[in-house]
């Protein structure tokens, strides 16, 4: 029983990511009908998850501080109510601005950081060789809960409408948290922060490099190209597929989703995070002109989850290759920032994009030419650092 038990904290760590699943998937299935029940464009309604992913990207900073001083626990039941509260908020909205105004509130305790407390939960019970060999099953909970809830939510909104559905997402939010909450026991409270030596001198040598900027930039077009997910079902229903078609597609995609992210893991550690980031973005492109046509939407859907899986899994490995810095927390805050700035303006073009041209085609066909330029831009960076690590 001793040895189940430590198994505790990753189970409350996969269960945090599954709750992450119900704002990055699980709000994608409310765009088509809440924009047609108020009334307005598609870009104007998806703005809201650019807000709360923009609050979520300012606050998430500050929770990693309150971390090691309070602990992981207070936040994760604060984030139960907040978020969950936050949900059944949105179901008696009736005006854009409501929207705007609950995303706002619910990205300071709802989003972002829960991302961030998986992580925190990973760090504090295990040692790194175990966390890593965990870590990518515990991440695949964002799958495994998508594919749950793309499962479930188009049943849920034809037959009870999109109110209902807020609804049992934040039910659901706030029950997943709740056991995540009692699966960790009593927590020792510890800054998770490992303590490396910096000086100024660090600092301002590590934003001097021209590396940090087009990281950045690879952070900010790698979050762009996952900006469809918020509107898959959108685009599989333009392409002519039924609301359960696109459910079972749905249900693919996030399976995929949560396997692709194991898998990568294996790849970068086969292959080189060079090559293997070659052959992940390359499939993420590609992914974009299989979805153009109806015909080869399935096997478009398998490679997107793959590519949705990049940000998380590659991006970190290719930071420790390409800039050599002490302290790699504050670089990854810095490139955080820019990945926010993807999501939120990406989100919204996409709705833009359909509402002037009546099609999400042009939104396909310059995301599948962004990613192509990324690859050469991950190979530039790390080929490079690899040569200059050689010499």
């Amino acid at each position: 029983m001793k040895k189940i038990r430590m198994y505790f904290p990753a189970v409350s760590a996969f269960l945090v990511m599954m709750a992450f699943s119900f704002i990055s998937t699980g709000f994608s299935f409310f765009v088509a009908p809440v924009s047609e029940a108020l009334g307005v464009g598609r870009g104007s309604f998806t703005t809201y998850y650019s807000i709360l992913t923009a609050v979520g990207a300012i606050t998430v900073p500050f929770v990693g501080r309150a971390v090691g001083k309070i602990g992981v626990k207070p936040l994760l039941l604060l984030s139960a109510v907040w978020g969950g509260g936050g949900m059944w908020l949105f179901s008696f909205s009736s005006h854009l601005w409501m929207f705007y105004c609950i995303a706002a509130l619910m990205g300071v305790f709802a989003g972002t950081m829960l991302s961030l407390c998986a992580n925190v939960i990973m760090q504090k019970n295990f040692e790194p060789k175990v966390m890593s060999a965990l870590l990518g099953v515990v991440m695949a909970g964002s799958g495994v809960g998508g594919m749950l809830t793309s499962a479930v939510m188009p049943g849920i909104m034809e037959n009870l409408g999109w109110r209902m559905g807020y609804r049992v997402l934040g039910t659901a939010w706030l029950v997943l948290l709740l056991l995540s909450w009692l699966l960790l026991g009593k927590e020792k409270v510890a800054s998770v922060t490992v303590k490396v030596k910096e000086t100024t001198e660090d600092k301002s040598a590590m934003f001097k490099d021209p590396r940090v900027y087009l990281l950045a930039l690879l952070m900010c077009l790698l979050a762009a190209g996952c900006g469809i997910l918020q509107q898959v079902p959108a685009v599989l229903g333009e392409k002519g597929f039924s609301s359960a078609e696109v459910a079972g597609m749905m249900s693919l995609m996030t399976a995929m989703l949560a396997l692709g992210k194991i898998l990568q893991g294996i790849l970068y550690s086969s292959v080189g995070v060079k090559w293997g980031g070659v052959i992940t973005i390359s499939m993420f492109s590609l992914s974009y002109v299989l979805l153009f046509f109806k015909a080869t939407a399935y096997p478009g859907l398998v490679l997107l989850a793959v590519g949705l899986g990049i940000y998380t899994t590659m991006m970190p490995l290719a930071t420790t290759r390409v800039v050599s810095v002490y302290n790699f927390a504050a670089v990854w805050g810095f490139l955080s920032m820019f990945g926010s700035m993807g999501t939120i303006i990406s989100n919204p073009a996409w709705g833009i994009v359909f509402d002037f041209t009546g099609s999400y085609d042009v939104a396909i066909v310059f995301s599948a030419i962004m990613l192509a330029a990324v690859v050469v831009l991950h190979f530039m960076l790390v080929h490079t650092a690899e040569k200059n690590a050689q010499k």
